[in-house]
């Protein structure tokens, strides 16, 4: 049987009906995009899987965002920004109970970031350590007569260096607090090396020469050497890098008429630090410094970590005796969260407070050359 071919009617028709297919095929591919396209925003806000879930908080904890050079975005982080420098401005006009309200307003509604600051007046109502740490913020000069003045004391501003000679930007410092010595009329700078303060130790507190001796760092040396001097002399100790700020005579001499020993905090943190010191001599704080460290070995089977310099003879040792103090002895307490100006101990001792914020700062605003050398004692310890 022989196979027909198709009429030319039946290929037209076979034609029709294969554009109506690809037509309706093309419809068709374009409504499952659509559909596609429709249900792709419910499809991202679906659950995510257990697997996802942990990948997440793993990248969350452990690698944190990026900033690529841009200013951080959160409101928590701006606002810690923003209420620090506020906070230091109430301080620093002895709005003390106001700085402290607007912590305390900020904190309950979990506005502030960690900072060492902020930490530091937490509860700062109730703690009397902190009491004086926020008074040492209040650095107002006041205005004297001249009866006043004839009650000024003279005291003596003394160093320590035993590395050669003074290098020439620790002399340029020296020289800048020479001129605010004058101006007040206090003598000049004394300096000390290890021989003639193993000399004045001799003479003066025989008791020291033995830790003196054994002094494993030029700095145990000269924390050593200024607890002695300061038991036997009216006196102020500067450290070599220590930096002078605008009012630093002012309050200086506004200090040396109004208290028996002025101690200086860090700003951050209620922690005395020993690179600036003024007492009269015979300070109860000093003698008990000097009865607790008399007996004071350094490690033997290790070497000296920062914090056996810190704790020997150093600030931690400061620290200690300044909060015996402090529980043997009551502090007044103003209504506004103060104590008493020139606090007064037990043993009638007026204490004073700064801090590095409006008395000095405890480095120059340019790198110093001996801090990458030898000749620095953080360079030495584990």
């Amino acid at each position: 049987m022989k196979h027909q071919q198709p009429t030319s009617s039946q290929l037209d028709a076979k034609s029709i009906k294969d554009q109506e297919f690809e037509i309706n095929l093309r419809t068709l591919k374009s409504l499952f995009i659509s559909f596609l396209q429709r249900l792709q925003p419910y499809e991202t806000k679906t659950a995510p899987s257990k697997k996802q879930k942990k990948n997440r908080n793993k990248k969350t904890t452990s690698h944190p965002p990026q900033n690529n050079g841009q200013k951080p975005q959160t409101h928590k982080q701006n606002h810690c920004k923003d209420i620090v420098p506020t906070l230091l401005s109430l301080l620093a006009e002895g709005k003390t109970k106001q700085a402290i309200d607007e912590h305390h307003y900020n904190t309950q509604n979990k506005k502030n970031n960690k900072s060492r600051f902020l930490n530091g007046l937490n509860h700062a109502e109730a703690n009397k350590r902190k009491l004086l740490w926020i008074s040492s913020f209040n650095g107002n000069i006041q205005t004297r007569n001249q009866a006043t003045q004839a009650n000024y004391i003279g005291f003596t501003p003394f160093q320590y260096w035993s590395q050669g000679q003074l290098p020439y930007d620790l002399k340029d410092i020296q020289e800048k607090w020479s001129n605010i010595f004058q101006e007040i009329g206090l003598p000049q700078i004394e300096l000390f090396n290890k021989s003639s303060a193993r000399e004045w130790i001799e003479n003066y507190t025989p008791e020291l020469i033995k830790p003196f001796e054994k002094a494993p760092l030029y700095a145990v040396e000269a924390d050593i050497f200024r607890i002695a001097f300061a038991l036997k002399n009216d006196c102020i100790w500067i450290d070599s890098d220590q930096y002078p700020r605008q009012k630093t005579g002012q309050l200086i001499q506004q200090r040396a008429k109004d208290c028996d020993t002025l101690l200086m905090f860090r700003w951050n943190r209620p922690w005395v630090t020993n690179s600036f010191f003024l007492t009269k001599k015979a300070s109860p704080l000093f003698q008990k410094i000097f009865l607790t460290c008399l007996e004071y070995e350094f490690p033997t089977t290790r070497g000296i970590s920062k914090n056996d310099v810190l704790r020997s003879f150093g600030p931690g040792r400061y620290n200690t005796i300044l909060n015996s103090i402090i529980r043997e002895n009551s502090i007044l307490i103003k209504y506004n969260y103060l104590p008493q100006p020139g606090w007064t101990s037990g043993e009638g001792w007026k204490y004073s407070f700064l801090n590095e914020k409006n008395l000095c700062a405890l480095k120059p605003p340019f790198k110093l050359n001996y801090e990458h050398s030898e000749d620095s004692w953080h360079n030495k310890v584990q």
